[in-house]
């Protein structure tokens, strides 16, 4: 779990925190972003779908901004490296999934380990975690199993569950870009030494 003093309930395990980006920190990101050339871009991003492309460049000025949000997290609970940042353009979705879907199988394995065998430790998702640097038309995130839709907002910072109460997806974007840094919030969990992680 994190601290969630400040965070405003939307749903379920299902978190808004506003302005936790200040209006500066979102504008020192979006000039690097607008300055980015096409080949300074990934293409697709985790979606079978054209139009997510993830930056190749390490984004340094969310090192304090993610220094903030680890502060709020209780023992034990760990942020994700990642420091880049996605463009999502106009007339995409980001099709419906689970933050946990690639954490399944070592779930799995971890509940074959026995007491007192030799382990390893691997991360687990619990939380996913999505930052808004740009006011845009369009691009809500929706969670059908809860029947709630949000419509994200510059600076916003929105946390939910990995499980599958939190699936979620993202409706047609309608503004002509979405720029945002997409995380995850995790724990260590002990499975088999001779597992192997695919």
């Amino acid at each position: 779990m994190f601290d969630k003093t400040n965070f405003k309930k939307l749903g379920e395990d299902i978190y808004v925190y506003h302005n936790f980006v200040t209006e500066e920190e979102c504008n020192f990101i979006l000039d690097i972003a607008k300055s980015f050339t096409e080949e300074e871009w990934n293409g697709r991003f985790n979606t079978p779908g054209e139009g997510h492309k993830i930056a190749n460049k390490s984004i340094e000025s969310l090192v304090p901004i993610k220094k903030r949000l680890s502060d709020k997290l209780e023992k034990e609970i760990y942020l994700g490296e990642n420091l880049s940042i996605i463009k999502m353009t106009k007339g995409n979705t980001w099709p419906l999934h689970s933050d946990n879907n690639d954490f399944l199988d070592l779930r799995n394995a971890s509940k074959l380990y026995i007491e007192g065998q030799e382990y390893k430790l691997e991360k687990n998702n619990i939380w996913g975690l999505i930052m808004y640097f740009n006011d845009f038309d369009g691009g809500c995130l929706f969670y059908p199993n809860q029947g709630l839709e949000y419509q994200p907002k510059k600076g916003d910072l929105v946390i939910h569950s990995s499980e599958e109460h939190c699936l979620h997806g993202v409706n047609e974007l309608k503004s002509d870009v979405r720029y945002s840094h997409s995380n995850n919030l995790f724990n260590y969990i002990k499975v088999p030494k001779e597992y192997n992680v695919i």
